[in-house]
Protein backbone atom coordinates (compact mmCIF):
# COMPACT_ATOMS: atom_id res chain seq x y z
CA UNK A 1 0.00 0.00 0.00
CA UNK A 2 2.71 2.40 0.79
CA UNK A 3 4.77 1.43 -2.34
CA UNK A 4 1.63 2.13 -4.43
CA UNK A 5 0.99 5.60 -2.84
CA UNK A 6 4.64 6.49 -3.66
CA UNK A 7 4.27 5.62 -7.05
CA UNK A 8 1.37 7.97 -7.22
CA UNK A 9 3.38 11.07 -5.89
CA UNK A 10 6.21 10.30 -7.99
CA UNK A 11 3.86 10.32 -11.13
CA UNK A 12 2.34 13.49 -9.73
CA UNK A 13 5.44 15.57 -9.22
CA UNK A 14 7.02 14.22 -12.49
CA UNK A 15 3.29 15.17 -14.54
CA UNK A 16 3.56 18.66 -12.88
CA UNK A 17 7.15 19.27 -14.15
CA UNK A 18 6.73 18.68 -18.10
CA UNK A 19 3.50 19.65 -18.78
CA UNK A 20 4.04 23.04 -18.75
CA UNK A 21 7.13 23.01 -20.76
CA UNK A 22 4.73 22.70 -23.73
CA UNK A 23 1.87 24.94 -22.85
CA UNK A 24 1.27 28.80 -21.68
CA UNK A 25 -0.85 29.67 -18.73
CA UNK A 26 -4.29 29.73 -19.20
CA UNK A 27 -6.61 32.19 -20.96
CA UNK A 28 -7.91 33.85 -17.74
CA UNK A 29 -4.81 33.89 -15.61
CA UNK A 30 -5.52 35.54 -11.79
CA UNK A 31 -2.86 38.62 -11.54
CA UNK A 32 -2.73 42.36 -10.36
CA UNK A 33 -5.23 44.45 -12.33
CA UNK A 34 -3.63 47.57 -13.20
CA UNK A 35 -5.72 50.09 -15.86
CA UNK A 36 -3.65 50.59 -19.39
CA UNK A 37 -4.05 54.07 -19.15
CA UNK A 38 -1.98 54.69 -15.82
CA UNK A 39 1.01 52.21 -17.17
CA UNK A 40 4.23 54.37 -16.81
CA UNK A 41 5.53 52.69 -19.93
CA UNK A 42 4.54 49.84 -22.38
CA UNK A 43 6.39 47.38 -23.58
CA UNK A 44 7.84 47.57 -26.90
CA UNK A 45 7.67 45.03 -29.49
CA UNK A 46 10.53 42.47 -30.13
CA UNK A 47 11.16 39.93 -32.38
CA UNK A 48 11.23 39.89 -36.41
CA UNK A 49 9.32 42.14 -39.01
CA UNK A 50 6.36 40.73 -40.80
CA UNK A 51 3.89 42.10 -43.17
CA UNK A 52 0.63 40.26 -42.53
CA UNK A 53 -2.39 40.50 -44.62
CA UNK A 54 -6.41 40.22 -43.79
CA UNK A 55 -9.21 39.00 -45.31
CA UNK A 56 -12.94 41.01 -45.49
CA UNK A 57 -15.87 39.03 -43.70
CA UNK A 58 -19.16 40.44 -43.89
CA UNK A 59 -19.89 43.20 -42.14
CA UNK A 60 -15.91 44.71 -41.66
CA UNK A 61 -15.80 48.25 -43.13
CA UNK A 62 -12.23 49.77 -43.96
CA UNK A 63 -12.59 52.11 -40.58
CA UNK A 64 -13.34 49.27 -38.23
CA UNK A 65 -10.43 46.85 -39.94
CA UNK A 66 -8.81 49.79 -39.25
CA UNK A 67 -9.51 49.95 -35.55
CA UNK A 68 -9.05 46.33 -35.41
CA UNK A 69 -5.40 46.35 -35.88
CA UNK A 70 -4.35 49.96 -34.66
CA UNK A 71 -3.57 51.44 -37.76
CA UNK A 72 -4.78 55.15 -39.30
CA UNK A 73 -7.78 54.90 -42.45
CA UNK A 74 -5.51 57.00 -44.83
CA UNK A 75 -2.28 54.63 -44.21
CA UNK A 76 -4.86 51.53 -44.89
CA UNK A 77 -5.98 53.34 -47.92
CA UNK A 78 -2.81 54.21 -49.33
CA UNK A 79 -1.10 50.69 -48.52
CA UNK A 80 -3.74 48.90 -50.43
CA UNK A 81 -4.75 51.75 -52.85
CA UNK A 82 -8.09 52.17 -52.38
CA UNK A 83 -9.82 55.64 -53.04
CA UNK A 84 -12.83 54.76 -51.90
CA UNK A 85 -13.54 53.23 -48.35
CA UNK A 86 -17.10 52.01 -49.12
CA UNK A 87 -16.13 50.22 -51.90
CA UNK A 88 -14.22 46.88 -50.22
CA UNK A 89 -15.52 43.72 -50.66
CA UNK A 90 -15.91 40.05 -48.80
CA UNK A 91 -13.27 37.72 -49.65
CA UNK A 92 -10.71 40.84 -50.90
CA UNK A 93 -7.16 41.10 -49.08
CA UNK A 94 -5.76 43.78 -47.47
CA UNK A 95 -1.85 44.02 -46.94
CA UNK A 96 -1.62 45.51 -43.41
CA UNK A 97 1.72 47.48 -42.32
CA UNK A 98 4.39 46.11 -41.05
CA UNK A 99 4.39 44.16 -37.61
CA UNK A 100 6.69 42.71 -35.17
CA UNK A 101 6.35 39.22 -33.51
CA UNK A 102 6.41 37.88 -29.84
CA UNK A 103 7.60 34.67 -28.68
CA UNK A 104 5.41 33.49 -26.43
CA UNK A 105 6.98 32.60 -22.63
CA UNK A 106 5.89 30.50 -19.98
CA UNK A 107 3.71 31.91 -18.38
CA UNK A 108 2.05 34.31 -20.51
CA UNK A 109 -1.61 34.65 -21.71
CA UNK A 110 -3.07 36.58 -24.33
CA UNK A 111 -4.63 38.36 -21.80
CA UNK A 112 -1.03 39.20 -20.05
CA UNK A 113 0.11 39.84 -23.42
CA UNK A 114 -3.08 42.20 -24.43
CA UNK A 115 -2.21 44.17 -21.46
CA UNK A 116 1.66 44.12 -22.23
CA UNK A 117 0.80 45.74 -25.98
CA UNK A 118 -2.20 47.61 -25.15
CA UNK A 119 -4.38 45.70 -27.57
CA UNK A 120 -7.02 43.63 -27.18
CA UNK A 121 -7.48 39.70 -26.75
CA UNK A 122 -10.15 39.79 -29.88
CA UNK A 123 -7.36 41.49 -32.04
CA UNK A 124 -4.48 38.81 -31.39
CA UNK A 125 -7.04 36.11 -31.56
CA UNK A 126 -8.26 37.65 -35.68
CA UNK A 127 -4.33 38.29 -36.12
CA UNK A 128 -2.75 35.01 -35.54
CA UNK A 129 -5.91 32.87 -36.46
CA UNK A 130 -6.34 31.79 -33.45
CA UNK A 131 -9.81 29.96 -32.03
CA UNK A 132 -8.90 28.48 -28.55
CA UNK A 133 -7.09 31.46 -26.36
CA UNK A 134 -6.19 28.49 -24.18
CA UNK A 135 -4.22 26.43 -27.15
CA UNK A 136 -1.82 29.42 -27.12
CA UNK A 137 1.65 27.25 -26.34
CA UNK A 138 4.91 29.09 -24.50
CA UNK A 139 7.20 29.54 -27.91
CA UNK A 140 4.85 30.33 -30.39
CA UNK A 141 5.06 33.14 -32.27
CA UNK A 142 2.50 36.09 -32.50
CA UNK A 143 1.98 38.82 -34.51
CA UNK A 144 1.30 42.34 -32.30
CA UNK A 145 -0.63 44.91 -34.25
CA UNK A 146 0.59 48.39 -34.65
CA UNK A 147 -1.21 49.83 -31.49
CA UNK A 148 1.70 48.31 -29.73
CA UNK A 149 3.46 50.97 -28.24
CA UNK A 150 0.44 52.74 -26.84
CA UNK A 151 -1.31 55.72 -27.43
CA UNK A 152 0.88 58.44 -28.04
CA UNK A 153 -0.30 61.73 -25.42
CA UNK A 154 -0.65 65.26 -27.28
CA UNK A 155 2.31 67.06 -27.53
CA UNK A 156 2.87 70.72 -26.81
CA UNK A 157 2.19 71.70 -30.54
CA UNK A 158 -1.01 70.29 -30.26
CA UNK A 159 -3.89 72.15 -27.97
CA UNK A 160 -6.10 69.48 -26.11
CA UNK A 161 -9.30 69.51 -26.50
CA UNK A 162 -12.29 69.33 -23.93
CA UNK A 163 -15.28 68.21 -24.69
CA UNK A 164 -18.75 68.57 -23.23
CA UNK A 165 -20.71 65.58 -21.69
CA UNK A 166 -22.58 63.69 -24.66
CA UNK A 167 -25.13 62.05 -21.47
CA UNK A 168 -25.27 62.83 -18.43
CA UNK A 169 -25.43 59.61 -16.56
CA UNK A 170 -23.65 57.16 -14.52
CA UNK A 171 -20.06 55.82 -15.90
CA UNK A 172 -21.19 51.83 -16.25
CA UNK A 173 -17.91 50.71 -17.59
CA UNK A 174 -14.63 53.18 -17.70
CA UNK A 175 -11.95 53.20 -20.38
CA UNK A 176 -9.31 50.33 -19.78
CA UNK A 177 -9.05 46.09 -19.43
CA UNK A 178 -12.55 44.63 -19.30
CA UNK A 179 -13.39 41.03 -19.23
CA UNK A 180 -10.39 39.87 -21.50
CA UNK A 181 -10.73 42.73 -23.91
CA UNK A 182 -10.11 46.41 -23.89
CA UNK A 183 -12.58 48.76 -23.70
CA UNK A 184 -12.04 51.78 -25.84
CA UNK A 185 -14.54 54.05 -24.28
CA UNK A 186 -16.60 55.20 -21.40
CA UNK A 187 -20.38 53.07 -21.34
CA UNK A 188 -22.95 56.12 -19.77
CA UNK A 189 -26.38 54.78 -18.70
CA UNK A 190 -28.99 56.48 -20.19
CA UNK A 191 -32.72 56.02 -20.93
CA UNK A 192 -34.07 54.47 -24.23
CA UNK A 193 -34.69 57.39 -26.50
CA UNK A 194 -32.14 60.10 -24.42
CA UNK A 195 -30.75 63.09 -26.38
CA UNK A 196 -27.24 62.33 -27.24
CA UNK A 197 -25.43 65.40 -28.28
CA UNK A 198 -22.05 66.36 -29.44
CA UNK A 199 -18.85 67.18 -27.03
CA UNK A 200 -17.44 69.68 -29.48
CA UNK A 201 -18.18 71.40 -32.80
CA UNK A 202 -16.94 68.94 -36.12
CA UNK A 203 -18.41 67.44 -39.19
CA UNK A 204 -20.05 64.16 -39.23
CA UNK A 205 -18.28 61.57 -41.05
CA UNK A 206 -19.75 58.08 -40.37
CA UNK A 207 -23.57 57.67 -39.99
CA UNK A 208 -24.81 54.19 -39.55
CA UNK A 209 -24.09 50.59 -38.12
CA UNK A 210 -20.49 49.35 -37.25
CA UNK A 211 -20.29 45.75 -35.96
CA UNK A 212 -20.17 45.62 -32.07
CA UNK A 213 -20.93 49.32 -32.15
CA UNK A 214 -24.17 49.10 -33.75
CA UNK A 215 -25.33 52.10 -34.98
CA UNK A 216 -22.79 54.82 -34.35
CA UNK A 217 -22.13 58.64 -35.30
CA UNK A 218 -18.35 59.85 -35.51
CA UNK A 219 -17.76 63.12 -35.36
CA UNK A 220 -13.79 64.84 -36.61
CA UNK A 221 -13.44 67.74 -34.76
CA UNK A 222 -10.12 68.59 -36.59
CA UNK A 223 -6.68 68.79 -34.89
CA UNK A 224 -6.56 64.93 -35.08
CA UNK A 225 -9.54 64.80 -32.90
CA UNK A 226 -12.68 62.73 -33.76
CA UNK A 227 -15.36 61.45 -31.00
CA UNK A 228 -17.39 58.59 -31.57
CA UNK A 229 -20.89 57.64 -29.83
CA UNK A 230 -22.22 54.14 -30.01
CA UNK A 231 -25.51 51.83 -29.79
CA UNK A 232 -27.67 55.08 -30.84
CA UNK A 233 -31.45 54.33 -31.75
CA UNK A 234 -32.04 56.98 -33.50
CA UNK A 235 -30.19 59.04 -35.99
CA UNK A 236 -30.92 62.88 -35.77
CA UNK A 237 -28.11 63.69 -38.06
CA UNK A 238 -26.54 62.77 -41.62
CA UNK A 239 -22.96 62.00 -42.68
CA UNK A 240 -21.39 65.70 -43.99
CA UNK A 241 -23.70 67.61 -41.40
CA UNK A 242 -21.52 69.94 -39.72
CA UNK A 243 -22.64 70.19 -35.81
CA UNK A 244 -22.23 72.45 -32.94
CA UNK A 245 -21.21 71.42 -29.54
CA UNK A 246 -23.79 69.95 -27.19
CA UNK A 247 -26.09 69.66 -30.42
CA UNK A 248 -28.28 66.29 -30.36
CA UNK A 249 -27.11 64.14 -32.35
CA UNK A 250 -28.59 60.95 -31.89
CA UNK A 251 -30.95 59.02 -28.90
CA UNK A 252 -29.67 56.37 -26.51
CA UNK A 253 -30.35 52.77 -27.92
CA UNK A 254 -29.06 49.21 -26.89
CA UNK A 255 -28.04 48.24 -31.20
CA UNK A 256 -25.12 46.07 -32.06
CA UNK A 257 -23.15 43.80 -28.72
CA UNK A 258 -24.89 45.82 -25.85
CA UNK A 259 -26.76 44.79 -22.58
CA UNK A 260 -28.76 47.25 -22.21
CA UNK A 261 -30.03 50.82 -23.21
CA UNK A 262 -26.28 53.42 -22.20
CA UNK A 263 -23.91 55.62 -24.39
CA UNK A 264 -20.27 54.06 -25.69
CA UNK A 265 -18.75 57.19 -26.25
CA UNK A 266 -15.11 57.27 -27.37
CA UNK A 267 -12.22 59.70 -27.84
CA UNK A 268 -9.87 59.31 -30.90
CA UNK A 269 -6.41 61.19 -31.06
CA UNK A 270 -5.00 60.64 -34.85
CA UNK A 271 -6.85 57.54 -34.96
CA UNK A 272 -5.95 56.47 -31.73
CA UNK A 273 -7.82 56.03 -28.74
CA UNK A 274 -7.96 57.70 -25.11
CA UNK A 275 -9.14 58.04 -22.10
CA UNK A 276 -12.42 60.11 -22.34
CA UNK A 277 -12.59 60.93 -18.90
CA UNK A 278 -9.58 63.54 -19.68
CA UNK A 279 -11.14 65.25 -21.89
CA UNK A 280 -14.65 66.05 -20.79
CA UNK A 281 -15.10 69.22 -19.04
CA UNK A 282 -16.11 68.84 -14.98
Amino acid sequence: MQRKKAIICCLAVLTGLLIPLQQAAAYFAEDSFTAYWNKESVAKVSGRAVSPVYTVKPGDTLWSISRLFGVSLSELKTLNGIQDEDLIRVGQILRLPEMRTHRVSRGETLWSLSRRYGTSVGQLMVLNQITDPASLKAGQELIIAGNSKGVQPVTGQAQKMVFAWPLKGRITSQYGPRNGEFHHGLDIAGEMGELIRAGEKGVVITVGYLPFYGNTVIIDHGGGYKTLYGHISEFLVAKGDTVEKRQPIARVGSTGRSTGPHLHFEVRINDKTVNPIHYLDS
